[in-house]
């Protein structure tokens, strides 16, 4: 690939004991790296994929390349038609630079790897066997372009688990999913026997990590795996229209800053590396007290 050998896929995250604590819950080791970078850094491997946690500010998730005399190489990106919106590359740094994929992914390019390479024989993680990094792209055909011509192979369009276009490459494989599908990028893997392993019984019996909350993946209604005939979706909207009309009104007060997010509990998922983080809106009943004006008419005065 153009971009230099696959290293790892780089996370930001704000506590990386808690983001290595989960990783290790899920089967994967920590590996050695050394001090390249000044901030908090750490790496996980299952001896296929391995994952950067970055406790900094920065594009994240990354696809992380190493490309040795990467200054030199910087040329024949340009004139292939990869333009760098970012490069470290004074005598005295550590040269580094970053671009994106036409959907915002986005890719960084090292001069040499920043932890030693994980050992042979390492025990699968319980997330089973590393497949891809998927990605969502509504517009497939600049993405798969820019890919191809970087060095990918695309591949038939597959319809299992999800309606995916599969890229391999020489050392990472690659998918391209509906954004309507999965929002977000996903590592994703593979294992026979999965709904085994995530049986009742394995979690009483303390083989699953108390942390691990697998979420079924909902596929959209257009999905080839979901069809649903016009009656049945008639049926449906009726039914949240009554659901709608038996609900009580609610309305949105709009004076005041939002309300700070609640952080969620680290036993929770998703890790804290890629945990939402969504503005309140200060919310009140039909007939309840503006904000700020107590029921008996008297100014609440300072809260603080």
């Amino acid at each position: 690939m153009r971009f230099g050998r696959f290293l790892e896929v780089s996370i930001r995250t704000r506590d990386i004991g808690a983001s290595v604590l989960w990783y290790e819950q899920l089967g994967f080791g920590q590996l050695l790296a050394n001090d390249t970078w000044p901030h908090p850094y750490g790496v996980l491997g299952d001896g296929h994929l391995c994952i950067g946690l970055h406790q900094r500010e920065g594009a994240s998730p990354a696809l992380t390349f190493v490309q040795p005399g990467l200054a030199d190489h910087v040329p024949a990106l340009r004139t292939a038609g990869f333009e760098p919106h970012f490069a470290r590359l004074g005598e005295d740094d550590f040269h580094e630079l970053q671009l994106h994929d036409p959907a915002g992914q986005a890719i960084t390019m090292l001069e040499a790897r920043t932890f030693s390479p994980p050992r042979r024989g390492h025990a699968p993680s319980l997330c089973g066997w590393f497949s891809a990094w998927s990605m969502p792209a509504l517009d497939r055909e600049p993405v798969q372009q820019f890919w191809e011509h970087a060095g990918a192979v695309a591949l038939e369009l597959l319809d299992e688990p999800i309606v995916h276009l599969p890229l391999t490459s020489d050392h990472l494989g690659l998918a391209l999913h509906r954004p309507r599908t999965l929002e977000a990028p996903a590592l994703v893997f593979t294992d026979p026997e999965m709904p085994a392993l995530l049986d009742d019984g394995n979690r009483e019996k303390g083989r699953l990590p108390p942390s691990w909350e697998p979420e079924p993946l909902e596929l959209p209604i257009d999905s080839p795996r979901r069809p649903e005939p016009a009656d049945a979706r008639d049926v449906r909207g009726r039914a949240r229209r009554r659901e709608g009309a038996a609900r009580p009104r609610r309305s949105v007060h709009p004076a005041g800053p939002p309300l700070p997010s609640r952080r969620r509990a680290d036993h929770q998922f998703p890790p804290p590396e890629i945990e939402p983080v969504r503005a309140g809106v200060r919310v009140r009943r039909a007939g309840a007290a503006p904000c700020g004006v107590r029921r008996g008419g008297q100014p609440a005065g300072d809260r603080r």
